[in-house]
């Protein structure tokens, strides 16, 4: 289940570079920075799609066992956002094409280390789907605590980093649509190679009953997240690089 959480941070407009259309070579760089508000619609895009891939838990730290391991699979369903939800580029003026997937999976695989931790990995595979592209890797260590016969308090230290590729500033459906200005208002040439890069570090407290078939929980998880994201598209006649970061 993905779960939407409220973090404060800065974005850094870095660089804009424009590249004549058949050049042999790129013109000096036109030097801009801007500073962007925490509420601005990219930065609430990065932050949104970033945190349906939160490596939280899945239940309770257990108790496995020095050297046991456990293998599965993680999968949850993704929200497709609305016309207006995906109006976030140029600061909430352009649509982007950003409902690229209705699910998401991870491999994960749990360690048994001394003292009752366990450790944890998990990987989103490069497998693409509508021009998407995920490849992203974390790892968590949690430990369980008896609070009484029946109820437990687990510990979770957890990080990520990877990178998600998408056609999302000029989408394939844009190119195909030609000089259709009401399809492709922007007049995009290729499909962009535009990439959200994430660092991400976060600590969870989880509590529940811990006895049966049947083991509720609930849990509070604090990240830090530390994000980049890379336009790279070809539009009305120029190319465009751009950097935003969010920390």
């Amino acid at each position: 289940m993905a779960r939407v959480r409220r973090m404060a941070g800065r974005i850094a407009f870095l660089g804009l570079w424009l590249i004549e259309p058949g050049a042999a070579h790129a013109q000096q760089p036109l030097e801009d920075k801007e500073a962007l508000a925490f509420d601005r619609p990219e930065s609430w895009a990065m932050k949104y799609f970033t945190s349906l891939s939160l490596p939280t838990a899945m239940g309770l730290p257990e108790r496995l066992g020095g050297g046991k391991i456990e293998v599965g699979f993680e999968g949850g369903l993704v929200p497709q956002l609305s016309d207006d939800q995906r109006r976030v580029g140029f600061d909430g003026t352009k649509l982007e094409d950003v409902n690229k997937t209705r699910v998401i999976g991870r491999l994960r695989a749990k360690i048994g280390l001394p003292a009752s931790y366990s450790l944890e990995l998990g990987y989103i595979p490069p497998v693409s789907v509508r021009g998407a592209t995920p490849n992203i890797f974390s790892a968590a260590v949690g430990r369980p605590f008896a609070l009484s016969p029946s109820w437990q308090l687990g510990l979770r230290a957890y990080g990520q980093l990877g990178t998600l590729r998408a056609d999302i500033t000029c989408s394939a459906a844009e190119v195909a649509a030609g000089a259709d200005l009401p399809r492709n208002p922007f007049l995009c040439e290729a499909p962009s190679n535009d990439a959200l890069k994430q660092r991400l570090m976060g600590f969870e407290v989880t509590s529940g009953y811990g006895r049966g078939s049947w083991r509720p929980y609930v849990g509070v998880t604090v990240s830090h997240l530390d994000l980049q994201f890379q336009v790279d598209a070809r539009y009305s006649g120029i190319g465009r690089f751009l950097v935003f970061y969010l920390f």
